[in-house]
């Protein structure tokens, strides 16, 4: 267990559930939240489409058309625009029924720990490599891409390039119709967000061998990694909401979260021992938590966020650090 990293939890009795959300595209949370009635707890919801690129409809499919990007991962009630979850997560991404009826697809279910099992490098996807984000040797360790590591010295020379353009130093042809062909083997030129620039070295490409696994929706080979998480358990009586938030690096493995939701429960006097089996599950992870109280005047406080480079007692709502998504879950009293 970590003890970089911030633990929310809130228990909310006599509970009534719905989801709400978008029937088109995503929003900012504090959005979502801006006409709700208090006093309510609000978390985030379920998968979703940020990266359409990125992924192909399933392990042997097409790459997703851009149309898809927003789209949640799953069957909802609040929209038909939604993106079928890989065949390989089937058993582990449920529907989650709340109690006004309203639904979202999420997991895993987490009464139980996930069963790990490091597959061989020529399992890597086949149903057994479905739990891993990362070709593993046989010492446990990421077997670093040759392509993605001959594409880095390539943006490295682009890089000198560029500099020897602006200082209006004379360069071979040559190495403008080299920017041509690997703009047209990469489909396009990739431009990070602070306007740097690169071909296929750049995210979300990665510097270590993957399988099929992390490109599929839903995919699940994130649970062994280092992440922001959150999920909700269902007890007699009560429902309760859980989020961990932290850096990155400083992040739970999936189990490792299980562990601490059971060690949250026990806290206040509940277990997930004596639940049914899919009454425990996972949300969205890393920048996509949030947790926001509102209240009977309708003012709203930031009880959790992820993505933050610091954690705090109460975060400060900062729109521009808030990621943007497509549903959430809210929770009251019943009346």
């Amino acid at each position: 267990m970590n003890s970089q990293g911030a633990y929310n939890l809130i228990q909310v009795k006599n509970t009534s559930t719905s989801v709400i959300g978008m029937h088109e595209g995503m929003n900012n949370p504090l959005d979502l939240v801006k006409s709700l009635n208090g006093p309510s707890i609000v978390v985030n919801g379920g998968f979703f489409i940020l990266y359409p690129e990125f992924y192909h409809e399933d392990e042997k499919g097409e790459p997703l058309h851009q149309r898809f990007y927003t789209y949640p991962v799953g069957e909802t009630s609040l929209t038909q625009d939604y993106v079928r979850a890989s065949d390989g997560y089937k058993d582990l991404l449920k529907l989650r029924t709340m109690t006004n009826g309203t639904t979202y697809t999420t997991g895993p279910s987490l009464k139980s720990a996930l069963p790990f099992v490091e597959p061989d490098f020529t399992a890597i996807n086949s149903k057994a490599g479905r739990f891993n984000y990362y070709a593993m040797d046989s010492n446990g360790s990421k077997i670093k891409s040759p392509l993605w590591a001959s594409l880095r010295t390539w943006d490295d020379q682009y890089e000198d390039l560029q500099k020897l353009k602006e200082a209006n130093i004379p360069t071979t042809l040559s190495v403008d119709i080299e920017v041509e062909s690997l703009t047209a083997a990469a489909q396009k030129p990739i431009f990070s967000p602070d306007g740097s620039f690169s071909f296929a070295s750049g995210p979300p490409r990665d510097r270590y061998i993957r399988g099929v696994w992390p490109r599929v929706p839903g995919s699940l080979s994130h649970v062994k990694q280092p992440n922001e998480r959150s999920g909700i358990s269902r007890h007699e009586g009560s429902e309760l909401f859980h989020a961990y938030t932290s850096q990155r690096s400083q992040g739970l493995t999936m189990n490792d979260f299980r562990t601490l939701m059971q060690e949250g429960t026990r806290f206040v006097g509940l277990s997930l021992e004596n639940i049914p089996d899919d009454d425990a599950w996972a949300n969205d992870g890393g920048p996509s938590i949030f947790q926001f109280f509102v209240g009977a005047d309708g003012t709203k406080r930031l009880l959790a966020s992820g993505g933050l480079n610091e954690q705090s007692f109460e975060p400060s709502i900062n729109l521009k650090d808030m990621r943007k998504v497509p549903n959430a879950v809210v929770a009251r009293v019943n009346s």
